[in-house]
């Protein structure tokens, strides 16, 4: 298992075409490669460095042997998995129930709002941006105002 220490790190799938699936972006305290570690399968997924990164690996066998001696640490690991099996749930709704435009404008959306200084011109909804739109329902953006309650 690997733990970002410094940068970032994109993890992605790849199918059999060459097309990618971007799963996740890594940042400073997260993990990747946890999965082999307790199935002894193959890493599901591949990682790119963004920017410099500097990642720690910890040893499959000495974690394994914290796990079983401390409890706590197992039960941080087992909130961990759930976290990620929630995002990955998340990430095949979004997928699979959403057009491209929709996804698109969530993800700029979500990008504002997590970093409002990072997109000066505005983005849809905003003041300023190209235009409003609104939550239809969770992962659901439609364009124009919201509706009145």
């Amino acid at each position: 298992m690997y733990v970002v220490v410094k940068g970032g790190l994109k993890v992605f799938r790849t199918d059999g075409r060459g097309r990618v699936q971007v799963l996740q972006f890594l940042k400073v305290g997260d993990c990747v490669g946890e999965v082999p570690v307790f199935d002894g399968a193959p890493t599901p997924s591949s990682s790119e460095a963004h920017g410099e990164t500097e990642c720690w690996l910890i040893p499959s066998a000495p974690l394994r042997q914290i796990v079983h001696r401390h409890p706590e640490v197992a039960e941080m690991i087992i909130h961990h998995f759930t976290a990620k099996v929630r995002h990955l749930v998340t990430l095949v709704e979004t997928l699979s129930l959403h057009s491209v435009p929709e996804r698109v404008a969530q993800l700029l959306l979500e990008a504002h709002e997590s970093n409002p200084g990072r997109f000066p011109g505005g983005v849809p909804g905003d003041p300023g941006g190209p235009g409003p739109v609104h939550r239809s329902e969770p992962g659901g953006l439609q364009p124009g105002p919201a509706p009145a309650d």
